[in-house]
């Protein structure tokens, strides 16, 4: 009941809530990029969502516009691509803040297991076989809240299908209220800098 009728339009009202409350800090990041930075101040890219179709998820764009897409340790091979302005964004998660725009298009809910490219085989074949592509992705999720980078792909996995089985207002409030201070620690990625 929750996750078929309840969560969508909870995921809608908050995505509304949430445009108009930082549509100053998105025009404010907005310029800053503008000026900055060639290109578009958004990056757009194909990830897999709910039963496998594919969209566009919308980012603030972080890295230069000839920054190959690389996924796993390959993804630090491309660390020098990443702009002043774009690591700040990536370490405050400010570059998820047009995800709203996916939101608001049905494409993908506040909680959920992380959008991939379909580059990621590995992943999205545990992901299928457990059910967890059954559900729209999300900004946030179990496996964020675990240990993020840190998980292998199938420790990800698993968590994506723990949380498609036991979908709820509580858990999703649970992972909400975890995220705060992951996004304040960035469990993963201030490491991930530093190793590299």
């Amino acid at each position: 009941m929750y996750n078929k009728h309840i969560k969508p339009i909870l995921d809608i009202l908050f995505a509304i809530v949430f445009s108009i409350g930082l549509f100053p800090l998105f025009l404010i990041i907005a310029i800053i990029l503008k000026f900055s930075q060639h290109g578009s101040i958004l990056y757009k890219q194909e990830r897999v969502g709910q039963n496998g179709e594919i969209f566009l998820i919308y980012k603030f764009r972080s890295m230069s516009v000839d920054a190959p897409i690389l996924f796993g340790p390959e993804r630090f091979k491309i660390k020098s691509k990443i702009t002043r302005v774009g690591k700040f964004l990536r370490v405050t998660s400010l570059d998820e803040i047009p995800q709203l725009i996916n939101i608001l298009r049905g494409e993908m809910s506040f909680i959920g297991p992380r959008p991939v490219i379909s580059a990621e085989k590995k992943l999205l074949a545990l992901r299928q076989r457990e059910g967890a592509l059954d559900i729209k992705p999300g900004i946030t999720g179990l496996a964020q809240v675990h240990g993020r980078k840190k998980l292998t792909i199938a420790q990800k996995a698993q968590y994506d299908a723990m949380y498609a089985d036991n979908i709820s207002l509580w858990l999703d409030f649970c992972i909400l209220v975890k995220t705060i201070p992951v996004i304040s620690e960035r469990e993963g990625v201030r490491k991930s800098f530093k190793k590299h």
